[in-house]
């Protein structure tokens, strides 16, 4: 199938939430110590517990709030129920536009909460099945991922370089569109995130530097620190088709592409086999995906800072380098953000709580340095 004009459907995001409210949405409402939802045409704030999570390589973000039932007058309907659409702003900065999903309520005889919980509206893509049965015919990723994501109403905002045209791409029978985008940015090297207004970005690793530092003991503090080598290999091996070649195992496997981690220091190969026909080029970018990801996903630190924002009132953010200190577990060194979790407590305390890892997470290369590695400078050092 092939998409005529799909560069229509590729636009900017909108710098402004287009609402249609009973009363006007004003945005000069907004308090800059404040996280605050806009649904069903009314501003809700005064939340008790609120946790908003932003991820690198899941495209959906998701929120939970609790609240008190203040808003229900006698028997009236409840005011926020699942599938209503929500848009969220921390301070004065827009964070996430989705849907409610779930509604849950906790009923004792002192207290009656509120929880609700959704995602942005590339969760979409994550759950929901593509129908019909598909093939791709001499696309790039960006006219590919237009096509799948016009259903759901879903901009593509292209920010990189999205490669070749894949001379053949095939949907599979069940497949969500969120598992065949995965299969194909694979294959280019791209990410895939959520914009704030629930577009599909299109992007690469960003060179985007925080503001601030990290500095244990002085803006944050470290909650978890974890080294994982189960899962890295010392030669990744990508095999794969061509399109249009049939018949023997051997023509099946025809394409290669290899990586290396000299990081691993004993001998442990792993084969994939490509989901989708490649040439030479693209099991090469799948290879050095795989080596360059799990290297960088075996050295992860979390850490906890105060407030939501930068120095300069900027919100932290994913696919952010920044600079980490932190003594206690002996890593002195540029990461990059995968993970944002902002949280506010009962007691209206607010935090954010950063998953750093390696800087050269999604640098693909065909060969890892074994100095890369943040290992040597280990240890529990006094802060």
């Amino acid at each position: 199938m092939l998409m005529k004009n799909w560069r229509s459907l590729v636009a900017k995001d909108n710098a402004k939430v287009k609402h249609k409210p009973v009363v006007p949405f004003d945005y000069g409402t907004l308090r800059q110590d404040a996280a605050t939802f806009y649904v069903n045409n009314k501003i809700f704030e005064g939340f008790k517990n609120i946790k908003i999570t932003r991820n690198l390589l899941a495209i959906s973000g998701s929120f939970s709030v609790t609240t008190a039932d203040k808003w229900r007058v006698g028997q009236a309907n409840f005011e926020i129920l699942p599938e209503d659409r929500v848009h969220c702003h921390l301070g004065k900065h827009a964070i996430f536009e989705g849907w409610v999903d779930k509604l849950n309520l906790a009923i004792t005889e002192a207290s009656r909460n509120i929880t609700i919980q959704g995602r942005d509206r590339t969760g979409d893509l994550v759950t929901c099945s593509i129908t019909n049965a598909a093939e791709f015919n001499n696309l790039d990723f960006a006219g590919i991922a237009a096509e799948l994501c016009k259903p759901f109403n879903i901009k593509v905002l292209v920010q990189a370089d999205v490669g070749a045209k894949f001379p053949k791409f095939s949907v599979r029978q069940g497949e969500t569109v969120f598992e065949a985008l995965e299969r194909a940015a694979k294959e280019r090297q791209l990410l895939l995130l959520s914009s704030t207004h629930g577009n599909l970005i299109i992007t690469k690793k960003g060179s985007k530097r925080a503001v601030s530092a990290l500095v244990e003991g002085v803006n944050c503090r470290v909650s978890t620190a974890g080294f994982d080598h189960s899962e890295r290999f010392s030669e990744y091996i990508v095999k794969g088709q061509s399109t249009g070649l049939l018949g023997t195992p051997k023509d099946a496997t025809q394409n290669k592409g290899a990586a290396i981690d000299n990081g691993v220091k004993r001998y442990r190969p792993t084969v994939i086999i490509a989901e989708n026909a490649v040439d030479n080029d693209g099991a090469q970018s799948r290879a050095e995906w795989e080596s360059s990801y799990r290297a960088a996903k075996s050295s992860a630190v979390s850490v906890v800072v105060v407030g939501w924002s930068q120095e300069d009132g900027s919100l932290w953010d994913v696919n952010m380098l920044v600079q980490l200190d932190a003594r206690s577990v002996g890593v002195k060194s540029q990461m990059l953000i995968e993970k944002v979790i902002f949280e506010q407590a009962n007691d209206g305390g607010r935090t954010v709580e950063l998953s750093l890892i390696r800087p050269d997470a999604l640098d693909f290369k065909k060969e890892i340095k074994k100095e890369d590695d943040i290992l040597s400078s280990l240890g529990w050092k006094e802060s």
